[in-house]
């Protein structure tokens, strides 16, 4: 279905709010989505902005906010085909209740405000904030980042002796000014005259007597101090070495260092709000607010070591998360979920069992977030020993579920498994269906895309399934596999939309189902470097940083038996992250050379990873996501030179192959990583090419070709 966007603007001079109202406009046209602006006809520099760049503008008459509000509930009341976009507090109550419409804030809801904020999103389609930050404090909204276009400065060389810490924006004191200028005159007194403050921004909205006593302040100081006034991004970076935001109150985003870190200027900033959420750690210095003696070791620290890594981390965290091209690929997912919101297809999520915390339950997750209304249906469901996610989530299983020894093995369940999958019926219109053998043979009303992660491997890779099983279990799978094989054939026939998640799962499917053109689209990390991390206890005090990660479900086929024992042999410590009917003995294994961890919090998970040298994966994977969550770390990997991995490692950028799953192969493959300058950025800009947002804007557009 076609979208048609008004995007209604807060008030007629261009602020923060109307700048990303613009630049979502921009994205939007990129996307070829007719889209219409509709902003205050006095004051009118909204609708001229708009106009001068090519949009289709609508002025609305009238003298005050009231009016403006009144009259653009009339305006577009008359539009009832298109989606309304309300980018503020007063379009969005001007226009509750009226349908087919999403709210945007930008500012969080404080005193009196809450209840008009309340009104305001009842019966909003999607309500958006720009910040994780901003999300926790209003539920029920998701958030939709703002995004910078990149500030390209030139090297000044004329600056001066002194470094230059500069300071944008309202010279108030909720922004930190006199915070910033005691650690500068603290500065000053062990340094004198290494430091200028550079001030861009003036004291507009700001009380007269607040001014005069920042004014006086600042004219008093013994620091060297520069006010620019109002001047462009590019002046204003070009004239300073750091920028520090030293805010006293909770930021709905961080504009301002945003476009820091796209014009490679290091960063410090106070930890209020959503502030460190867009510097990040690697790209920012990050300290308590209001603690001028802490503000004054982070400049002092930034500004006499090399700022090159922060430098470049913050060009790479604005590229990957906050430049035009990032916001673009977030409009994208966005209108794509309209679209399947508007149409009259409502779209399901099918999965073989919900029992476990493997790549293939994280896809899972993924299409979630992309339907999050969607229902899931699935042979079973444990959510003590899968991904907490899914307890939000509207989730549909068999009557097998009922039976918790299958709930906590669905191995166990094999013999009914079938039988299960085949009552399972899907009525949506559409349904994604991750599929590893069983969900595909669900009865599906409408069209299914089948996502498959590989043709079952208990039926065509019975080796890698059972390891060196040679007891019940194998004597049953043996009985079974031509009845499954028929089963599972079948099933297979009936769909004609396969995708594989990896060059060799779609040369599998082709052969094992004969089929022809199937597609591929490779899965994503879901790795958040931003977050927490937790120490895992017992490794953070016996094992020292830089050691072997394995993050595996303990399954024969994963050979991580064989990677501990390679580790004995290269003299490696070694922590093993995972569980399963391994788990016994890989713990015995372990013992003397490392750690055996299960049940992770994802910030444990994120501590593990930034602490060990490498990652080392030696299974034979369809895809295999590790390696890819590695390198959104700066971490390499030690992988085996088959299957998925040829197509998630680039050998020598985000690590190196080892030839068979023999220890001896491991250990030589371990001695090359060692040998290797690892380059950290490079890894993480291997691993961006695998995002979510790259992900989800291949799935909707396959389900959208299912027509």
């Amino acid at each position: 279905m076609t979208l048609t966007i008004d995007l209604l603007a807060n008030q007629g001079e261009i602020g923060g709010g109307e700048v990303m109202l613009l630049n979502i406009a921009e994205a939007l046209r990129a996307l070829d989505v007719p889209v219409r602006v509709v902003a205050p006809a006095c004051p009118d520099e909204v609708v001229r902005t708009a106009a001068d760049r090519g949009f289709k503008v609508q002025p609305v008459p009238g003298s005050g906010r009231a009016a403006y509000a009144r009259n653009l509930r009339q305006e577009v009341a008359r539009r009832r085909s298109r989606i309304l976009w309300a980018n503020g507090l007063l379009p969005a109550l001007a226009t509750a209740g009226l349908p087919r419409r999403i709210v945007h804030y930008h500012q969080e809801a404080s005193g009196a405000q809450s209840v008009a904020f309340a009104l305001s999103k009842l019966g909003a389609m999607r309500v958006f904030v720009p910040s994780a930050a901003m999300q926790e404090r209003m539920p029920g909204t998701e958030v939709l980042h703002n995004w910078v276009d990149q500030v390209k400065v030139k090297n000044n060389p004329a600056i001066g002796a002194r470094t230059r810490i500069g300071f944008l924006g309202r010279i108030s004191k909720d922004k930190g000014i006199l915070t910033l200028l005691d650690a500068m005159e603290e500065l000053q007194a062990e340094n004198p005259d290494q430091f200028e403050l550079v001030i861009a921004g003036d004291s507009r909205f700001v009380d007269k007597a607040e001014a005069a006593e920042i004014g006086a302040a600042l004219a008093a100081t013994p620091v060297a101090v520069e006010q620019l006034g109002w001047v462009s991004r590019e002046v204003f970076f070009e004239s300073i070495d750091c920028l520090v935001v030293p805010s006293l109150v909770s930021e709905s985003f961080g504009l301002v260092i945003a476009e820091a870190m796209s014009a490679g200027i290091p960063v410090i900033t106070s930890d209020r709000g959503a502030l460190p959420e867009v510097a990040g750690s690697a790209a920012a210095a990050i300290v308590p607010a209001a603690d001028s003696h802490a503000l004054a070791g982070a400049i002092a620290h930034v500004t006499a070591t090399s700022s090159e890594s922060m430098s470049s981390e913050g060009i790479r965290r604005w590229s990957e998360y906050f430049s035009p091209d990032a916001g673009r690929r977030r409009i994208a997912n966005v209108v794509a979920s309209l679209e399947a919101e508007s149409g009259p297809k409502p779209v399901a999520i099918a999965h073989d069992y919900l029992t476990q915390r493997g790549g293939a339950e994280r896809v899972v997750l993924a299409f979630h977030r992309m339907y999050p209304d969607a229902t899931i249906y699935t042979t079973l469901y444990n959510p003590e020993t899968t991904f907490p996610e899914f307890r939000q989530a509207t989730i549909v299983t068999s009557p097998l579920n009922r039976i918790g020894l299958f709930r906590r093995d669905h191995r166990l369940a094999l013999p009914f498994l079938a039988f299960a999958a085949s009552a399972m019926r899907v009525r949506e219109a559409h349904a994604v269906v991750s599929s590893s053998g069983w969900a595909h043979g669900f009865r599906y009303d409408g069209k299914a895309l089948i996502y498959c992660h590989t043709p079952a491997r208990w039926l065509y890779l019975p080796q890698d399934y059972l390891g060196d099983e040679r007891g019940l279990k194998a004597t049953i799978l043996r009985f079974l596999t031509p009845a499954l094989t028929w089963w599972d054939q079948r099933a297979a026939a009936k769909h004609g939309s396969y995708v594989g998640n990896s060059t060799v799962v779609r040369e599998r499917i082709a052969q094992v189902y004969d089929k022809e053109d199937v597609g591929l689209i490779f899965p994503p990390h879901s790795v958040d470097t931003s977050g927490t991390q937790d120490p895992i206890p017992g490794v953070s005090e016996h094992v020292a940083d830089g050691y072997l990660l394995v993050v595996s479900r303990l399954m024969p086929y994963k050979n991580v038996d064989k990677v501990v024992t390679a580790a004995k042999l290269a003299g490696k410590q070694i922590v093993v992250v995972g569980s399963g009917p391994e788990e016994s003995r890989i713990r015995s294994m372990v013992d003397g050379v490392g750690f055996l961890a299960k049940d992770l919090t994802d910030a444990q998970l994120r501590w593990a990873y930034a602490h060990c040298g490498a990652l080392v994966t030696v299974s034979h994977e369809d895809f295999g996501i590790t390696p890819l969550e590695a390198s959104a770390w700066g971490k390499p990997t030690i992988a085996l030179r088959e299957g998925g991995f040829l197509d998630s490692i680039a050998e020598g950028v985000n690590g190196v192959y080892c030839e068979s799953p023999d220890p001896h192969d491991i250990v030589r493959a371990i001695e090359r990583a060692e040998q290797v300058t690892w380059n950290a950025e490079a890894i993480r800009e291997h691993a961006a090419h695998f995002s979510e947002e790259r992900f989800a804007q291949e799935i909707h557009q396959a389900v959208r070709e299912l027509d």
